[in-house]
């Protein structure tokens, strides 16, 4: 089966390609190859390959620039993902759309937000994801929407991902500041790839899936254990997110949990493996 991954070099597009099972022909797309945002072009090559399947990675993820530019936001993450769903629905084509955590406002405390939980994007980024979300059931009935959280695998960034700059951080400053009132789920690339994979070949009922590493914690504690397993000795500062980031509003909370699938292991073995084997 021909499968379009958009993203390619990003964290989860990369896991994806990396953890293909047999039986599918990946066709890689980067911003490199074209902009998905030529659209003639766009729909010239779906026409073209008519692929069975296409997952969508890419996104304009930088929530500070999202506020900045809304209307790029709402045409990369809502708009061009409508677009690819609608075109390969014509040959019932699998759409399958990246989300995020950042569809919920965060004031659910004390638990994970399941499926079922009614999303209340309280920023541009959340809204142009939750735009996506709707937009894409809306035009192909066979989508898998996937919403995952503080992705962290191999990138093609030089600046790396966050575990990534912590270590960079680390290693050249006695102390660093990161936030602790802000909760998530730190997911690990490769186990949600190998978890859409399996979603894919199980060809389970389309709709939402929340595909995240389990465990709460916070960015300041998650560093911490980064540069624990990392061998460094840095001192980590808690900081409230309001004297880094005060103008823009992010879900406090936002841990995702699954009714429909069974658990992927801790965040924290995850991140182990991440660290002692990608990075070392």
């Amino acid at each position: 089966m021909r499968v379009v991954i958009t993203g390619a070099n990003g964290q989860l597009g990369n896991a994806l390609v990396e953890k293909v099972p047999g039986g599918f022909k990946i066709i890689s797309l980067t911003r490199e190859d074209f902009d998905l945002r030529e659209r003639n072009k766009l729909y010239q090559f779906l026409i073209e390959v008519q692929p069975e399947i296409v997952i969508n990675t890419a996104a304009f993820h930088n929530t500070t620039r999202c506020e900045e530019m809304p209307e790029v936001a709402m045409l990369v993450n809502s708009g061009i993902p409508v677009l690819i769903a609608r075109i390969i629905n014509k040959w019932s084509g699998i759409f399958v759309f990246i989300s995020t955590d950042y569809v919920f406002n965060g004031e659910k405390r004390g638990d994970y937000y399941y499926e079922d939980d009614i999303p209340a994007p309280i920023n541009i980024y959340g809204l142009s994801k939750y735009t996506g979300e709707y937009g894409v059931k809306l035009v192909n009935s066979r989508s898998y929407i996937i919403r995952t959280s503080s992705l962290f695998g191999k990138t093609s960034k030089p600046e790396g991902n966050f575990v990534q700059k912590i270590i960079n951080k680390a290693k050249h400053e006695d102390h660093i500041e990161v936030v602790n009132d802000i909760f998530m789920t730190p997911s690990f690339a490769g186990d949600v790839a190998n978890r859409i994979w399996e979603i894919i070949q199980k060809r389970l009922p389309y709709g939402i899936y929340h595909v995240s590493n389990t465990g709460v914690t916070n960015w300041y504690e998650y560093s911490l254990e980064i540069i624990k397993l990392s061998g460094l000795k840095t001192h980590v500062i808690p900081t409230s997110y309001t004297k880094i980031d005060s103008k823009l509003r992010r879900p406090l909370w936002s841990p995702l949990g699954s009714k429909k699938l069974p658990p992927l292991r801790h965040w924290k073995e995850a991140l182990k493996e991440f660290i002692s084997k990608e990075l070392r």
